[in-house]
């Protein structure tokens, strides 16, 4: 008799749930090295385990298919998507672990809070918002409650009828210049921001990191409606986003040479070079599965 689970969830809904699942570890990973939250570092490496759990899965109800030729080569191509994900999942629970380790980024965690849209952890919540719900606080916040740490219980992605509770940590996701209001509307606690002194060196270097951050971020985008779509042109934009990556990658090294005389923080390039390197696996992740298409696998 066989001791190997049978999923109960069909191949498309298993992909579709390492994909959710991959998104909210990278939230939580970035969030856990910017307020060197060990728990929320913790939760991003469960998350990996799990994610390798339900890739095992569709590997075995892609197996389950069947043996025709024509759909074992389609159902092939799903299970390279799925590992694709699972590159992107370790390359977060990378991120998690400076945590973990105690690998800090000193001033430099705190410029990562200059992102387009950030995830930012809501202690100490006002009366008035017990008992709201999920939609009523992403509706009032404009911001995407991404988890919610509820007492030595993680809920991710919350559903949208969740009632919030007197002692929830929140774990937020949207555009920095609603990160104010949102505190102001949910937090006793008002966002605490320490001067920072850092030559201009280290600004154009933290920009370079950013670029690699957001292309990333856009080459898994196009990469998956690329796959959707079977659009060439989509999937012809990763590669080429994904060979700057490399260019600036080689740019960073070299930089980061010529000006880590300019600032006292020198031990911290550690950290900062693994979240270069996790940025780059995520973007030849996105390559993987921009070249399905390129390929002409359906």
């Amino acid at each position: 008799m066989s001791k190997i689970k049978t999923p109960s969830l069909s191949l498309k809904a298993l992909l579709v749930k390492i994909k959710d699942l991959v998104e909210i570890q990278l939230d939580l990973a970035y969030t856990s090295v910017i307020y060197e939250d060990k728990e929320a570092a913790e939760q991003a490496l469960r998350l990996e385990d799990k994610i390798t759990e339900y890739l095992g899965y569709a590997i075995i109800r892609a197996l389950m298919a069947g043996r025709d030729i024509e759909l074992a080569e389609k159902l092939l191509a799903l299970i390279r998507f799925a590992s694709s994900l699972e590159d992107i999942s370790d390359a977060a629970a990378d991120i998690a672990k400076l945590t973990i380790e105690n690998i800090s980024l000193g001033a430099f965690k705190e410029l990562l809070m200059h992102a387009d849209e950030v995830t930012i952890r809501v202690n100490k919540l006002k009366k008035e918002v017990y008992g709201k719900t999920v939609e009523d606080l992403e509706a009032s916040t404009g911001m995407r409650i991404v988890a919610i740490k509820r007492r030595k219980r993680w809920i991710l992605n919350p559903p949208p009828d969740m009632s919030i509770w007197a002692d929830d940590v929140l774990y937020i996701s949207g555009p920095e210049e609603r990160i104010q209001q949102a505190i102001s509307l949910l937090s006793l606690e008002e966002e605490k921001h320490e001067e920072i002194s850092i030559s201009e060196h280290m600004r154009t270097f933290f920009d370079f990191l950013i670029s690699m951050k957001y292309i990333a971020e856009t080459s898994l985008a196009l990469s998956y409606y690329a796959l959707l779509s079977g659009d060439r042109d989509l999937a012809e934009e990763v590669q080429h986003l994904e060979q700057w990556v490399d260019h600036m990658r080689d740019v960073l090294d070299v930089y980061a040479l010529k000006v880590s005389r300019h600032f006292d923080e020198s031990t911290n390039l550690r950290g900062f070079f693994r979240l270069i390197d996790s940025t780059e696996e995520i973007t030849d992740a996105a390559y993987r599965l921009a070249q399905k298409v390129l390929k002409g696998i359906d």
